[in-house]
């Protein structure tokens, strides 16, 4: 019998973790655009002082009117493209300017970058390693072996090692405690129904908690296909298969 191993689709929490993964790249990635972007724009400028004469305030903050002087003592004024709540008139701001096109000024914005970093930059790493944690736990969580280890068991048909995988609170479907001796014969009589399991994959996506796990499972024995909806839950360090829900075996072909 050629044994294969579990193969898993991507669940909802592995798909949540590339989620968030892939927005916070996106975030960093086009946080350094923009700064980058802002940085060669600056390139070619000259400093100078201005003061800031009028706000046009509204819901993004204030729009300012500035005005300063240029190195050949030109005054002049313009409309800042830059607002923020914390502008007011007569403040000091450090301005931007091209020596031959004076009119075409703007607040310095790189003390801004420090914010931007912070908000856009600091978000971005959040959100990615948040995703990346949500990824690697539910790609790799001991729930996900020990089916690995179940399923494996009984295709080579070694119900000691599968009996291992199960909760000792496990109960057949009468509500009557199982034993080794009859979790054998039951898996015996399936083999004879359907056909001894050859291949199993995780189908589908699983919900998930701290102590709790819920699988789709598709298990194909012989030319019989179905899918199974193993339940797991921790008990202490080792998870154990409580039960398999009875209302959703659904025999495929």
């Amino acid at each position: 019998m050629r044994l294969k191993p579990l193969q898993r689709k991507i669940g909802p929490m592995a798909l949540a973790g590339m989620i968030l993964v892939g927005i916070g790249a996106f975030l960093i990635v086009i946080l350094f655009l923009v700064i980058g972007i802002q940085m060669i724009s600056l390139s070619g400028t000259v400093a100078a002082s201005g003061t800031i004469l009028s706000c046009e305030n509204d819901a993004d903050g204030c729009a300012p009117v500035v005005s300063f002087r240029t190195a050949s003592e030109k005054s002049i004024t313009f409309q800042a493209n830059t607002r923020s709540s914390t502008f007011a008139s007569g403040e000091r701001v450090s301005v931007l300017y091209y020596p031959t096109h004076p009119h075409d000024a703007q607040i310095d914005p790189r003390p801004f970058f420090p914010t931007e970093a912070l908000f856009g930059g600091g978000t971005g790493l959040v959100l990615f390693l948040v995703g990346a944690l949500l990824f690697l736990f539910a790609k790799n969580h001991p729930s996900v072996e020990l089916l690995h280890r179940y399923f494996m068991a009984l295709e080579t048909q070694d119900y000691a090692a599968a009996w291992e995988c199960l909760s000792s609170h496990m109960k057949i479907l009468e509500g009557v405690p199982l034993t080794p001796d009859s979790f054998m014969q039951m898996q015996q009589a399936l083999n004879r129904k359907l056909g001894a399991i050859t291949e199993h994959k995780l189908t589908g996506g699983w919900s998930m908690v701290a102590n709790q796990a819920s699988f789709t499972v598709k298990v194909i024995r012989g030319e019989n296909t179905s899918k199974v909806y193993p339940y797991v839950v921790r008990e202490g360090t080792q998870w154990k298969i409580l039960r398999f829900d009875p209302f959703r075996v659904d025999l495929l072909h």
